[in-house]
């Protein structure tokens, strides 16, 4: 029964990934035009963005896995301090420069909930 489920909506996925990709539209615009309005899309977003932080995650670990199988564990831990070591020994304000960045917005660094400028 799976996997005439399976066929199902591969057969059924078959137009619409040929026509969304013909007349370039998106996911968004896709499913806003079947039906799933405005809040169904901007859901649709939300798990396509996550299944994306899910696909990365898991893609980190292997290859966190594979150097640590590979090399052991000083590589690694090269690998991992070595730009912040590399960048602060080549340009020794870009951390100050980062952490102390206030954002262009006009209130500067201070936090407002709706976006104004903070009396100062």
């Amino acid at each position: 029964m799976v996997s005439v489920a399976a066929v199902i909506i591969f057969l059924t996925s078959i137009p619409i990934a040929y026509y969304s990709s013909k007349y370039k539209i998106d996911m968004d615009l896709l499913t806003r035009c079947a039906g799933f309005g405005y809040l169904g899309s901007t859901l649709t977003s939300v798990i396509y963005a996550s299944f994306t932080f899910i696909f990365f995650s898991l893609e980190g670990s292997i290859m966190a896995q594979a150097i640590t199988a590979l090399i052991h564990t000083p590589l690694r831990v090269i690998l991992l301090f070595g730009p912040f070591i590399a960048v602060g020994v080549t340009h020794p304000a870009a951390f100050a420069a980062f952490s102390h960045f206030g954002g262009n917005s006009v209130s500067g660094s201070a936090f407002t909930l709706v976006g104004r400028p903070s009396p100062r």
